[in-house]
């Protein structure tokens, strides 16, 4: 295809991106590649930083940075609306729509510490929605103590963690995550002071180091003998009798295929995802081996996927992480089974045949300069590859869109939904080059005299090479068709910019790791939002 783009278009009500548009200074601020771009509001950044976090910073901002900027977001929006902040948490937390935790870990505890009394009493009530298991507790615990350390609210919050667990439950939470990052439960139970009664009493004496002699929960019983067993063998024969997890083996014994592959019978559809890599260096996952064919098969079925509720976007994250052959940061070095990286792809397809289509004219726009090279908070996947991401799901669902790379200049890119994952993604990666000038779509579209209805963008809006602000293009673009046209920005990184014009109410900002942004998108697009 050969494109017809207008280098000149009218320079009537254009401002260079590394200017502010005349009337918005106020709105606007330099972004960290030295354009001007419009800043978002405290609450759009806050949603960013639970979705995205700031581990492993941006191309332009370290971590450091980032994550301190971010927990002052959280401050203002307490102040603004401390109930608010924590439904916030509790929802995005509870809906697993961002790839870890640890981020509403943290806002949750900035919350318990710097909100008002009200705020402080709510942030408090839900520590057991967001803290869902023992290692995030202690996350919990780490972040009270570096906000200024104990109080009498997280004291008590802590104890009802414990207290309002049934002794089978809590066993399984003491056994299971015992410590992280030099916190134990014997820790937590010495701070809160929890008074327990009857057989909870004895788990909690067990988990503080001192059994009180009294029979316990089987998965604890499980435990004492798993940490005494003398061979891989015997921790293979108590993981079946006891179906213990992971975390009670003996480390020696982990790496044992036998081990393995006795966890893999009764493992949990995310554990088992998340794992896959652990088992290939183990040599369980192996071509032709028994437990391939069982990963194989539970991959493949789609209805167990469905009701672990395993979204489009895990799937995305799996399927990129096992293929890279490596974890995040390069954690663990293995030999993708192309069988596995084929389940995944298939099942990854298979997720986007409940996302519901919008029928409109769509054109999505995916950033493809230098900076989306970046890898995305904490994760294998950089920035340009959740662009092919969603440009797939955008070919897969959607009957009437267009796909455009932008750097300075509109960019093909060949993204068919005949094509798997690494394909697409590799379209995108050998597409990055250049700057950043992402008033690009809306200039092409009007040098094209194309009538559409919604464009989507994928970036970390990171512009400055333009002649034209990307919101002053947009809005010519929709005076050249006479009609609304929905923008949807969806950021790749947890900074406080944006391209989309913040007092746009077509133009909606959302975050491009969040499992929901299919659906976002649907219903903002289709005029529900």
């Amino acid at each position: 295809m050969k494109f017809k783009y207008a280098r000149h278009l009218s320079n009537q009500m254009a401002t260079p991106q590394n200017e502010p548009i005349p009337g918005r200074e106020a709105e606007m601020s330099l972004n960290a590649a030295g354009g001007v771009v419009f800043d978002i509001s405290d609450w759009d950044r806050f949603h960013r930083f639970l979705v995205l976090g700031s581990e492993g910073g941006t191309y332009y901002s370290g971590e450091h940075e980032l994550t301190v900027a971010n927990a002052s977001v959280v401050e203002r929006c307490l102040l603004a609306d401390g109930e608010r902040v924590v439904n916030e948490i509790v929802t995005v937390s509870e809906a697993g729509r961002a790839p870890k935790n640890d981020s509403a870990i943290l806002a949750l505890a900035i919350a318990c510490k710097r909100g008002d009394d009200v705020t402080r009493k709510m942030a408090f009530s839900a520590l057991n929605r967001v803290c869902r298991t023992g290692t995030h507790l202690f996350q919990f615990a780490e972040y009270i103590e570096a906000l200024g350390g104990w109080g009498r609210g997280a004291r008590r919050a802590v104890g009802s963690w414990y207290v309002d667990k049934d002794p089978e439950l809590l066993a399984y939470q003491v056994v299971k995550y015992r410590q992280r990052g030099g916190w134990t439960h014997a820790d937590l139970l010495r701070l809160s002071h929890p008074r327990p009664l009857g057989p909870l009493s004895d788990v909690m004496a067990f988990a503080a180091g001192k059994p009180t002699g009294n029979p316990l929960p089987a998965i604890a019983e499980g435990y004492i003998k798993a940490s005494l067993a003398p061979t891989a063998e015997k921790s293979a024969s108590l993981i079946a009798d006891y179906d213990l997890p992971r975390e009670c083996i003996r480390s020696e014994h982990l790496s044992e295929p036998i081990v393995l592959e006795a966890l893999l019978d009764k493992m949990p559809m995310t554990a088992m995802i998340r794992n896959l890599g652990t088992m290939t260096v183990a040599g369980v996952i192996t071509p032709f081996s028994n437990a391939t064919q069982r990963v194989l098969q539970n991959i493949g079925d789609n209805e167990r996927l469905k009701k672990a509720r395993i979204h489009p976007m895990a799937l995305f994250l799996a399927l990129t992480t096992y293929a890279a052959g490596h974890g995040a940061r390069g954690r663990g070095i293995w030999t993708p089974v192309q069988q596995v990286v084929d389940a995944l792809d298939a099942a990854f397809y298979e997720s986007l045949s409940y996302v519901v289509p919008t029928n409109r004219r769509m054109l999505l726009a995916v950033d493809v300069s230098g900076s989306m090279l970046q890898l995305v908070g904490g994760t294998t996947v950089s920035a340009a590859t959740v662009g092919a991401a969603m440009a797939l799901i955008v070919a897969k669902t959607e009957p009437n869109y267009f796909i455009l790379g932008v750097n300075t200049a509109p960019v093909e890119l060949r993204v068919s939904p005949k094509m798997r994952l690494d394909a697409a993604s590799a379209v995108v990666q050998r597409s990055i080059s250049g700057g950043t000038d992402l008033s690009v779509p809306a200039r092409w579209l009007t040098s094209e005299c194309l009538d559409i209805d919604a464009v989507i963008t994928m970036t970390d809006s990171e512009t400055w090479a333009g002649q034209i602000q990307p919101s002053q293009a947009l809005e010519a673009y929709r005076k050249s068709v006479e009609h609304e046209v929905r923008n949807v920005v969806a950021s790749v990184t947890a900074t406080g910019h944006s391209i989309g014009d913040s007092a746009d109410p077509n133009t909606l900002q959302c975050v491009g790791l969040d499992s929901a942004l299919p659906e976002i998108i649907r219903s903002f697009v289709a005029g529900e939002l």
